[in-house]
């Protein structure tokens, strides 16, 4: 069975007012950076929210999260006819959406 990755974002401030999100996921007692903005912004929300969505960028199934390399788990509302789960295949990204100018969407609405 996969198991749920653990990857966290944080921002960070590389000069006064100037901000940059980072992507790190735990390998035992240690964190590992997964990816970095190319360039940093004029503000933390928007910092947050573009590294919000590079992380969504990297989640096949935003109903069960980021996984490791295994098949996706089963899911409770993934359930045959005599109510045992079935594993159901991870779709490729959360469905375009169209955001409003200048906001992009993440998996849960749009950043604000």
């Amino acid at each position: 069975m996969q198991s749920l990755r653990h990857i966290a974002i944080y921002v960070e401030e590389p000069a006064p007012g100037q901000f940059a999100w980072v992507l790190v996921e735990r390998s035992g007692r240690t964190w590992r950076e997964l990816d970095r903005a190319d360039s940093p912004v004029t503000s933390y929300k928007a910092a947050m929210a573009q590294g919000l969505v590079a992380l969504q960028a990297r989640v096949d199934d935003l109903e069960v999260g980021p996984r490791t390399e295994d098949d996706a788990p089963a899911r409770p509302d993934d359930k045959g006819d005599a109510g045992e789960h079935r594993p159901r295949k991870a779709s490729r990204g959360a469905p375009a959406k169209e955001a409003a100018p200048g906001r992009p969407y993440f998996g849960f609405g749009p950043a604000r």
